[in-house]
């Protein structure tokens, strides 16, 4: 029987599940939506969309990885597009969204190694073999890692605004005072705590506040919603038991930056796998990470693409960002 948060925090199981449903009508390609059992025992919300035509169900499968207090309703905008290519999986990352809650290690390797595994677990549970993987943000960071581990399934990574590749300089002091206000407050808050608790602990408010803070996501999907659909989602994704949350905080030195940076450790990458950048032109995610790893890896290796008019959601331009992953999909051998 679903579960409720309790009479404090006004969420339960049953309402991020209306509200999942409520996101995912918009889109319009038939799609599978199941939860796949790892061998570790835990459940992975995913959505499974197979191509009808012949040529497209060859396509090397694409898995969207979605980043930090996201889940699968964040590419509503995207699904339909990538769809049309050929198979396409999309899932709420362990820890976060309707996939189950695990405890976290609180040291850095011990939570990455955790969500990188329950990737490879959901892999072998699905039955694919090589994927092009597509992650967001904290999905990035963990797709790369993904590949670092297990390269012999991965064939080509997409990266949109990636968490946690270049290390923390040491003058990110003088950087963050550069920054605008809510994302130094964001950042200060974040550095010191489990940021969703204050939602938690808000209780009733708490929907309010994220309709106060995160207006801009209201008018990101507003081409899709002309209510708070997409606000509320997001809500009720991230008051439920905390968990990636806490893994988050461990993979985390500081807003931003990661303890386990990404560049130093791509020279370990298979030569077979390449890198897409896509990031935000408005982003406070630094697109000279993705020039520094086309520097360690070559040119040949590595791309970097920006999409106009658009910030850190640089998913959320949809027409731009698909045609550009959709392309660099295309340049994968099939």
């Amino acid at each position: 029987m679903p579960r409720s948060r309790g009479f404090w925090i006004p969420s339960s199981e049953a309402r991020l599940e209306e509200l999942e449903a409520r996101v995912l009508s918009a889109v319009k390609t038939p799609h599978e939506q199941t939860f796949v059992k790892l061998e570790s025992g835990e459940q992975i919300r995913t959505l499974i969309f197979k191509s009808e035509d012949c040529r497209s169900a060859t396509s090397t499968p694409l898995v969207l990885v979605h980043g930090f207090g996201a889940a699968v309703g964040c590419w509503v905008k995207n699904l339909d597009a990538f769809a049309s290519r050929g198979p396409l999986y999309a899932l709420d990352q362990l820890g976060f969204g309707r996939s189950s809650r695990p405890v976290f290690p609180t040291d850095a390797e011990g939570a990455e190694d955790q969500l990188v595994d329950a990737l490879e677990m959901w892999r072998e549970a699905v039955g694919l073999d090589q994927i092009i993987l597509l992650g967001h943000s904290l999905g990035g960071y963990i797709v790369t890692c993904y590949a670092l581990k297990y390269p012999q399934h991965v064939k080509h990574v997409i990266l949109a605004d990636p968490f946690g590749v270049s290390p923390r300089p040491e003058a990110d002091g003088e950087e963050m005072a550069d920054l605008p206000l809510k994302y130094r407050i964001v950042r200060s808050i974040v550095d010191k705590f489990n940021i969703f608790t204050l939602l938690r602990v808000a209780g009733p408010l708490g929907p309010r506040m994220v309709r106060r803070a995160r207006p801009d996501l209201q008018v990101t999907y507003s081409d899709v919603f002309s209510d708070s659909t997409i606000l509320d989602y997001f809500y009720h994704c991230n008051v439920q038991t905390a968990s990636g949350e806490i893994a988050m905080k461990a993979l985390n030195l500081g807003f931003g930056w990661a303890c386990r940076p990404l560049l130093p450790r791509l020279k370990e990458l298979s030569e077979n796998i390449k890198i897409s950048f896509v990031y935000g032109e408005e982003s406070w995610m630094d697109p000279r990470c993705g020039y520094s790893a086309q520097y360690v890896l070559g040119h040949g290796r590595v791309t970097v693409d920006t999409v106009p008019d658009v910030g850190h959601h640089v998913y959320s331009k949809a027409k731009e960002f698909n045609r550009i992953v959709l392309h660099r999909c295309s340049e994968v051998c099939e």
